[in-house]
Formats: structure tokens, sequence, C-alpha cells
């Protein structure tokens, strides 16, 4: 589109005052106009405008260094540094689309400026949290995005058909995206920000104003959950649960047919189709797509169909040993109707008949011929979960009243930590079960061919204790 029949020129300047003469653009010479109405300027955010705020940050700095590096109170100093120095370095920063390496550019500059504020230099090993707290000067970051959400407001709320709004909505008519990452737009941070339905809530300013720092504050402060529930991470036990319990990002090792035999990592068919090309999964699934949601509705049907709590048992154990995040979600959303067959009374039928029914191991165990602690802590450093903070141990000397079981006992750990998986929120990585087989006077096993622990009678007194104790110290030096 040919602007310049029309009177529309673009400008680089974001400051550019009307006057007399002729302007260069682009190879030609026009005349410039003594009015004018700016709709926008080009935003062409690179180096050279992050350099030049830096720039006028410094200038600032210096003008007041007389005051900022002397040695009056450091609220004065704050003041002075909020009202002079910080609106230099952001001035325009409401049209701004900063990405995080600009970011970290301007975090940078202020660092240094805090650092020669308070009189410290790195060599005094003085974290920048503690300068910042020292020096009581307002977050660079935050500011720039407040004045951001406030202007997105104000935009949204044009009626009248500026070019401001319209340029809000504007995509380039060639729509094929170029090679590499998409370039960062500025509806970008607002969107993640306030939700996607943000230029609606806009329109209404009370409203707006009273998400405005809320809305801000959801990356740094405030946790806003899918169904509207925000949680103020201000308070540090609040803080303390959200990075218990935050969503983590994985990044798996394993790629191809190795990752959906991994419990931890396979999803099934809820694989996207961008993950199945990524993880090399493509071809090694079928062409359909199915979510966690049906995936339980399925494995729901088929437990019901089961004739009996011993059949549901084996079912929902050959699941956990498939697809662990797939278990736990059938757990959590039908835990009134699964806690039997979990746990009491069908784990107690499950473990007389352990052996029959044994798949995969899950967890350790531990034998009485493994008595030293050097022995124990090479068995639980071979355990692949590097974070262990919920350990369950039995010996299967008392399993629910029903005798001497030995080795056969592991589904007590294994079935009590599913439920703390799932009743608790602990995490499965942080779940370690233990068998300590010290034998069992139970002969039916001892005559069982398939039985899975030491053939021989159960160990007592001095030698029993001392493996307790062995234990209890290597997990100490875990």
């Amino acid at each position: 589109m040919k602007t310049g029949q029309y009177g529309m020129y673009i400008l680089n300047e974001k400051n550019a005052q009307p006057s007399r003469g002729r302007k260069r653009v682009r190879m030609k010479s026009y005349k410039l106009p003594l009015s004018w109405t700016v709709i926008s300027f080009l935003i062409n955010f690179h180096d050279f405008l992050i350099s030049r705020r830096r720039k006028a940050g410094w200038l600032k700095f210096k003008e007041e260094k007389d005051i900022l590096l002397s040695k009056i109170d450091p609220k004065r100093k704050a003041e002075i540094y909020n009202t002079t120095v910080l609106p230099a370095m952001i001035c325009g920063c409401e049209i701004w689309a900063p990405t995080k390496v600009e970011e970290g550019k301007l975090e940078t500059t202020v660092r240094a400026m805090k650092r020669a504020m308070s009189r410290n230099s790195l060599r005094d090993r003085i974290t920048n949290e503690e300068i910042r707290k020292r020096t009581g000067v307002k977050d660079i970051i935050q500011e720039i995005r407040k004045s951001r959400i406030k202007w997105a407001g104000h935009v949204a709320r044009m009626n009248d058909g500026r070019w401001t709004a319209k340029v809000l909505n504007w995509y380039p008519r060639d729509k094929r995206r170029s090679q590499g990452r998409p370039r960062k737009r500025w509806q970008d941070f607002i969107k993640d920000t306030c939700s996607l339905t943000w230029i609606q809530r806009a329109k209404n300013r009370e409203e707006w104003n009273k998400i405005n720092f809320r809305g801000i504050a959801k990356t740094t402060w405030v946790c806003q959950k899918a169904n509207g529930q925000v949680y103020d991470l201000s308070n540090p036990q609040v803080l303390a649960l959200h990075k218990l319990y935050r969503k983590e990002q994985i990044h798996p090792h394993q790629r191809g047919f190795e990752l959906l035999k991994n419990p931890h990592l396979n999803k099934g068919l809820a694989f996207s189709l961008r993950e199945r090309h990524y993880l090399g999964l493509h071809g090694l699934l079928p062409a359909s797509f199915m979510s966690i949601d049906q995936q339980v509705y399925r494995t729901m049907v088929r437990i019901r169909e089961q004739p009996d709590n011993l059949s549901k048992y084996i079912l929902l154990d050959e699941l956990q040993n498939r697809a662990e995040k797939l278990f736990y979600r059938v757990l959590i959303e039908n835990v009134k109707e699964l806690m039997p067959i979990v746990y009491t009374p069908t784990v107690g039928l499950a473990c007389q008949k352990f052996g029959a029914i044994f798949r995969c191991p899950k967890g350790l165990y531990i034998t009485i011929n493994d008595n030293s602690i050097s022995k124990i802590y090479r068995i639980l450093s071979n355990w692949p979960q590097e974070q262990v903070k919920a350990i369950v141990v039995t010996d299967g000397e008392r399993i629910l009243g029903l005798g001497d079981l030995g080795a056969c006992g592991m589904g007590i750990p294994v079935g009590k930590l599913a439920l703390y998986v799932a009743l608790a929120g602990i995490r499965p990585s942080w779940c370690l079960p233990v068998v300590i087989d010290v034998g069992t006077n139970n002969e039916k096993h001892l005559e069982d061919p398939l039985y899975i622990g030491l053939r021989r009678k159960r160990v007592r007194g001095e030698e029993y204790e001392r493996l307790i104790d062995n234990f209890m110290k290597a997990v100490a030096k875990m």
C-alpha cells in the first residue's frame, strides 16, 4: 500500500517534531508538514533502542550522582532514582515487545546502578536480591509491564476509529510465516497475562483496573488457575505449595520406542502430532488421537467389566507399569470406587498371590544377606529417582492380619504410596517402596515354586536389629 498517496509516512523516531523543510525517507525527499497526527511509529525493537534507553538512564544517573552516590538515607535515593532515572529508561515502553534477552540487558543496567548506589562491588559477594532490598528501587521489568497493561486497556477502549486500535489487529497480507521462531508480537504478553479475552475485559474500565496489578503479577506473584481461582504468591506458604505442585516442562532424553516403554513419560494416544514428530514416535502409534480424559473413560469401562476385585487389581497394576500418568488420573477421579481395589481389602488377596501375579518389579528388595551400610547404600543408589522424600518399608511379617507373607508383602507399600500420591498430591518420583526380606515362617510360601523371596526361616534377634539399624543409617546417608 502506497501510504504517501494518502498523506501517511513512516517515521523511525517516536519524538519527531513538526518543522519546516524536507526529510529523506528511503532515498526519497518529502516535505515536512507543519503539523501531523502520530498514529504509531515503526516498531523496530533492536539493540539500538535498548542502547538508547540505557544511555538515557546513565545520563540521568550521572546528573544525580552527587545524591545517588552519597551517604544519605537510601529511601531518599530510591525516590530520586524512581522519579528521574527509571522514567528515562522506560520512556515509550507501552508499545514495546521485548524479548527475554532485551529485558535482561535492562536488568543488567539497573543492577549496576543499584550496586553503585549501595556502594558495593562484585567482590563484596552480596546478592542482587539483598541489594534490591537495601536500595528500595522499583523493578524495571515490573514497571514496563504495568505501563503495557495500562496502555492495553486504553487501546481496547478506543471506539472512534483511530488507527491505533486498527493496527492492533492488523496482520500482513502474506500469511506465510518466515523461517525460524515467530517474532514476538505486542499482544503476546497481554494474552499470556490476562487471557485471550483481554479486549472484552479491558472495555470495562473498573474491572480492568481491578485486575490490572493481578494480571501483571501472574508471571511474578500470582498464580491463576484454569477455573479462575487466583492464589496470592506473595504469601511464602502459598508460594512454596505453588513451586511444589506447579506443572513442569519435561525434556525427555529418551526417544522413540524406548520412550513408549517408560511408564513415567508414556501418554499413549495422547501424544500430539507435533510431539510424535519431535520425539520420534511417528508411526509407532496408531494415527488416531485420544485425550487423557477419553483414556480414563475407556480404562474405567474395562475395570468395571472385570469379574472380581483381584482382576481389577491386576488391570490397575498393569496400567501403572505401562502409563503412570494415566494410572493416577484414573485413581484420582475415581478414588472412592478404586480405593478398596488399590489398598484394603483387595491388596491382602493380591499379596497372598503376589508370586503368581508378579509382572514388573516395583521398589527395592533388601535381604538379610545385605547386612551392611555400604551394601544397603549401594542398593538404594540403584533406584533411578534421585529425589526421594517418602519411603514405606515392610518386612512382610504381619500383612493385614494374614500372617507372615515375606517378600510378597510388597503390595502394601506400593498401594500405600499410590494413595499418598492420589490423596496427598505427592509426586510419584518422590516415593520409594521397600521390602526388607529376612525370610518367612510361612511353610506354604517356602514350598511354593512361585515365591519371590528368600527361602529360609525368618531371622530374628540381634542380626535383625542390626539390619534395621544399618538400613536407617544408609537412608540418612542418601
